[in-house]
């Protein structure tokens, strides 16, 4: 990882370049922290895996800029440009009337849910889990972080409303996952699967609990039979989301 440079002129440009030429002589991969958005250098240098150049989770340390709210505009400016680590993995969920500062084990804003999808929302090779082990161990959902994966075959924009919710479709192999991720404002949404190819699917689905507007940590997860012509009924939470993996029957 290399950090702090927080410029973007033609000296720290000609920098970076340096260094993934560098590693690459090394047989090294580079991700870039405190850095510009990217520019298509990784198609030169595919040995960048990802790079900061947002505003992210790690803020969530000493402030409550980062929202539910935030994360639905990322998909809309900064995630346009490509991968992004986010400091993604937060458990400690809240909700705008819990949420304390705490530098040490801090919160995130918005639902386990939500937190879920944002593994797939964006692109980031670099997969990882921002607090420390005990943070995850038996916690409800971490098993969906084990198996998502870091890179896609496929994509697909389902449906995507600015200042509201983004919904995306990501296959990878036989399999799908769809999410969803919401904004402070508590929504039913219809989603139907007409973008899945002929045949019955396994569905596993994590959703918000019916307590999560109190309780963000808590979700729900079933396992259900659906096809291409099923439409799933989801009940958001204010700041909260849906992630599904959907596994081919053979």
């Amino acid at each position: 990882m290399c950090d702090f440079m927080d410029r973007d002129d033609q000296e720290m440009v000609n920098m970076q370049e340096e260094v993934l030429q560098s590693a690459a002589k090394h047989h090294l991969h580079i991700q870039f922290h405190g850095a510009y958005k990217p520019t298509g250098l990784n198609r030169t240098y595919p040995n960048e895996f990802t790079r900061e150049g947002t505003l992210n989770y790690e803020n969530d340390k000493g402030n409550d800029v980062v929202t539910p709210d935030a994360d639905i505009n990322i998909p809309f400016t900064r995630g346009l440009a490509g991968s992004t680590d986010y400091h993604l993995g937060g458990f400690r969920a809240a909700n705008a009337s819990t949420f304390k500062i705490h530098y040490t084990a801090p919160m995130v804003l918005g639902t386990r849910c939500h937190m879920l999808a944002m593994y797939v929302v964006l692109e980031n090779e670099q997969g990882m889990v921002c607090d420390y082990p005990d943070a995850y161990i038996g916690q409800p959902g971490f098993e969906f972080i084990k198996e998502v994966p870091l890179s896609w075959d496929e994509t697909k924009a389902v449906s995507a409303k600015l200042s509201e919710l983004v919904t995306i479709a990501r296959r990878k192999g036989n399999d799908w996952y769809l999410v969803t991720i919401n904004s402070n404002t508590a929504r039913n949404l219809n989603t139907p699967l007409s973008f899945l190819p002929k045949g019955n699917y396994t569905a596993e689905i994590y959703s918000d609990a019916s307590d999560a507007d109190k309780n963000p940590n808590h979700l729900t997860k079933v396992v259900q039979t659906v096809n291409n012509q099923t439409i799933l009924n989801t009940v958001l939470a204010a700041g909260g989301g849906q992630v599904i993996r959907l596994c081919k029957k053979f």
